[in-house]
């Protein structure tokens, strides 16, 4: 058998061809990384699933077993095929963009998996199950609101308000052990409503009711009233209760010391009457904005309403946000209109050096520019409409959002 010599040259190009591409020249998403990758690309990507709350493992640009299961857990949530690989429908499913598309979000109730129902109802949620959750709320005397087979921040407030009433996992997610518990709870059961508060002359004889959000009435005016006066509502008192009151209540509890429930019932009639308890912390008088008649208060109470409420693509409502969907939501129920994109309420921004409470932070994730935000709420959080989480609390030093910050502008 003969021994062929080939030319350096063949020999060179035929290497050139059949080399792996180094992870480190690609961006991610252009390739598929798996177990045994490394490079930036693979550390991006590390940094992406921590700052998502999928991985807890180091941000070293190697892709082992860690890794591979953090993406798994991903995939999992993202409803697509969990291998471990992170090919071209894990990354569209990321949507590194920010505002791009979306998956359906895993329920992570406290809820134990036996009981009487096995529907997991949180908010988002809409339908049939809904609407008979909502009715069985409204006999046992824990829902006054509209029997329409969506899941919003009202439903939530009543699963609360009963869940705390039933002395159980308080979660606002309605799953078999509350379902358990809405079966056999008789109203005679309800603690709410058998005390009576002693509130002063301002809230005449209405601090015998219990008052959540659906609530409607001269009581209610009486109660946005008394917080407009202490400092806690910027809204108007127009008997309405609902997310924006529901949030006064909070803060009106939390300076109290009392559970922030976003319910009046007999120890909130106290503090309403309490004439010590005012807002006067150094942030929650601080205009949003030099027009805006809301408050850095309302406007951070606001949007901890939405906690939970799922990421919809060009969400707009309570239903659903994307991101600036939610900023601007929060906004327009504090007085303040904005435009709708990212990139719009960037440039519309008054750019500050550092955030305050009430600003809006900017990161630039899947091009050059803004094109994530959220609403700065002190000691380096914020609160945001993530494509993986819904409405959440995120650290801005995490090792995803902390290299994409670029700034912060008030309104």
């Amino acid at each position: 058998m003969k021994n062929y010599a080939y030319p350096a040259t063949i020999v060179a190009a035929a290497t050139v061809v059949f080399a792996v591409p180094a992870t480190a020249d690609a961006a991610l998403g252009d390739q598929t990384l798996r177990q045994g990758s490394k490079g930036s690309e693979v550390k991006e990507l590390q940094e992406w699933l921590k700052g998502n709350g999928y991985h807890n493992g180091a941000v070293d640009g190697i892709y082992g077993p860690a890794t591979a299961g953090s993406v798994q857990a991903f995939q999992r949530s993202a409803g697509i095929t969990s291998d471990g690989i992170a090919g071209s429908n894990t990354f569209s499913k990321m949507n590194l963009g920010g505002e791009k598309a979306s998956f359906p979000q895993s329920s992570k109730a406290s809820e134990s998996s036996s009981g009487a129902s096995s529907s997991v109802l949180k908010i988002g949620a809409s339908g049939s199950d809904v609407r008979d959750l909502q009715a069985k709320l409204k006999s046992k005397g824990f829902h006054s609101g509209a029997l329409d087979g969506d899941f919003g921040p009202v439903t939530k407030s009543s699963v609360i308000a009963f869940q705390r009433a039933a002395g159980i996992g308080v979660d606002g997610v309605a799953g078999p052990n509350t379902f358990k518990a809405l079966n056999s709870f008789k109203a005679s059961d309800k603690t709410d409503n058998s005390s009576t508060a002693k509130p002063d002359s301002s809230a005449s004889e209405t601090g015998s009711k219990t008052l959540r959000q659906g609530h409607t009435g001269n009581d209610v005016k009486s109660v946005q009233q008394t917080l407009k006066s202490k400092g806690f509502l910027s809204g108007p008192a127009d008997g309405q209760f609902g997310p924006q009151t529901a949030g006064a209540v909070k803060a009106l509890q939390r300076a109290a010391g009392l559970s922030a429930d976003g319910v009046v019932g007999p120890n909130t009639w106290k503090a309403l009457s309490d004439s010590s308890v005012k807002n006067g912390s150094g942030t929650s008088s601080e205009k949003v904005s030099s027009g805006s008649s809301g408050s850095v208060s309302g406007l951070i109470s606001t949007a901890k309403q939405f906690i939970g409420v799922p990421y919809v693509w060009g969400g707009t409502t309570t239903r659903g946000f994307d991101c600036s969907g939610f900023t601007q939501y929060v906004y327009k129920q504090n007085g303040t209109n904005l435009p709708r994109t990212v990139a719009q309420q960037y440039a519309a921004s008054k750019k500050v050096s550092s955030p305050q409470v009430g600003d809006m932070v900017f990161f630039t994730t899947y091009k050059a520019g803004a094109s994530h935000n959220g609403i700065y709420i002190g000691n380096n959080q914020f609160i945001h409409a993530g494509s993986s989480t819904g409405v959440t609390i995120s650290s801005m030093s995490n090792s995803y959002w902390a290299p994409r910050y670029i700034g912060a502008g008030s309104f």
